[in-house]
């Protein structure tokens, strides 16, 4: 992996990390844009971590300078004291341009994935999920949403019930459907039996998904293209062919570009609850 004025975009995430007042995970506070404020979060995340000593600032100058010559750690050290890795990226990203790079991390801050669906027109009736038995609402949440999820629909299930699926197809094309869960996104076509290859025109129900008590929220993305453009998007939900936030982000973006390409998108989700046992 080759990086290129690793110094310069750097520079340019920490201002973007403080604008947004993001404070990273493990390390500590962002109080600042210059190089003497880097070297504060690695060092910071050295103590919390107890691995090594602190970084001297000629060493951090060397390594920004000369990536070829840093520890091979260091690019993870990097992407995990600026708080990248909170957002789902991995320390590929610096391989990036630094216009691509900046805007990717931009949106992340902005809501990512899912704030990139919603500034795109969806259709709601591309791919739907309906409980197997009809339920009502639950109103016994006590936490507050986050505002994005008041965009798109929402059902309550119970623990174990299954979910039927069904897509509707409005032309011929390649459909895609993947879950957001817990920051990892999955692809669910082999686990509904959806097809990778070309569908017709028109409604094909898919497998019934069963529910688990383990995951509160699980939201569903489906996008369609009628050319296959969906080169390096997950299609198994087994753990080594999920994604992180930043990388499905990237894949995400990438659709979003294909201006010729005819394409639907839709976004919904479902709260999982647990069934209260009566007592006498």
């Amino acid at each position: 992996m080759r990086i290129v004025d690793l110094a310069d975009k750097s520079k340019a995430v920490l201002e973007l990390m403080y604008n947004a007042e993001h404070k990273p995970k493990l390390g500590a506070k962002i109080t600042g844009t210059d190089r003497e404020a880097l070297r504060h979060l690695i060092n910071a995340q050295r103590r919390q971590r107890r691995i090594g000593g602190d970084m001297h600032k000629s060493n951090l100058s060397t390594y920004l300078g000369h990536p070829e010559r840093a520890p091979h750690d260091f690019l993870n050290e990097l992407t995990h004291s600026l708080g990248l890795s909170d957002l789902g990226f991995d320390e590929t990203i610096w391989a990036r341009e630094r216009a691509v790079l900046l805007a990717t991390v931009t949106t992340a801050l902005s809501g990512g994935v899912l704030a990139t669906v919603l500034q795109n027109d969806r259709v709601a009736s591309l791919f739907e999920m309906f409980p197997r038995v009809p339920m009502g609402f639950d109103f016994n949440r006590e936490t507050p949403e986050p505002a994005l999820f008041d965009q798109i629909p929402e059902f309550t299930v119970v623990a174990g019930e299954s979910i039927g699926t069904r897509a509707n197809m409005q032309f011929p094309g390649y459909l895609r459907v993947v879950a957001g869960v817990e920051n990892e996104f999955i692809g669910m076509n082999e686990f509904l039996g959806i097809p990778t290859d070309r569908i017709e025109i028109g409604s094909h129900d898919y497998a019934e998904a069963p529910t688990s008590a383990h995951v509160a929220r699980t939201v569903v993305y489906a996008f369609a293209s009628d050319e296959p453009v969906f080169e390096d998007w997950p299609v198994s939900h087994f753990r080594p062919h999920r994604l992180a936030h930043g990388r499905f982000l990237e894949v995400l973006n990438r659709f979003f570009l294909h201006e010729t390409v005819r394409r639907q998108t839709c976004v919904q989700s479902f709260v999982t609850t647990i069934p209260v046992r009566a007592t006498i």
